[in-house]
């Protein structure tokens, strides 16, 4: 089942919002690819848009924590790091995990390192209105 975007993803950064969304729905995009039993070669390109995207969103996340000064970068940073080995592995292996699994575990790790990780910035995103 996809996810479904609301406002109790929202972190009150227009910017990580907008890019949470993107990857939301490229989770969802990689959903109905599986499901579709879509051909073999869709399926690594789709990871491989994901995987350069999540730099780009990972490293935006990191600059904030540099100008909101928030304590947990250390905690979040390691599940940055843990997520990006995962992907790499599964680029590198397609067979290290049935489509299934791999959706499974994207979705998860998704909903919650946004409802509970992210969700732990919001206070100082929201003491920097400036960003």
């Amino acid at each position: 089942m996809p996810i479904k975007w609301d406002q109790t993803f929202s972190v009150h950064n227009k910017t990580i919002d907008t890019h949470h969304k993107h990857i939301v729905h490229m989770v969802n995009t990689l959903e109905a690819a599986l499901h579709r039993k879509t051909e073999q070669t869709v399926i690594p390109k789709i990871l491989s848009e994901l995987a350069d995207y999540i730099q780009y969103h990972f490293s935006y996340e990191e600059q904030m924590f540099l100008v909101t000064k928030y304590p947990d970068k250390e905690e979040h940073l390691k599940q940055h790091t843990e997520f990006q080995r995962y992907l790499k592995r599964i680029q590198t292996n397609e067979n290290a995990v049935t489509g299934e699994a791999l959706l499974k575990f994207l979705t998860s790790w998704l909903l919650n390192h946004i409802l509970q990780t992210d969700k732990r910035m919001v206070p100082f995103l929201k003491e920097n209105k400036s960003i």
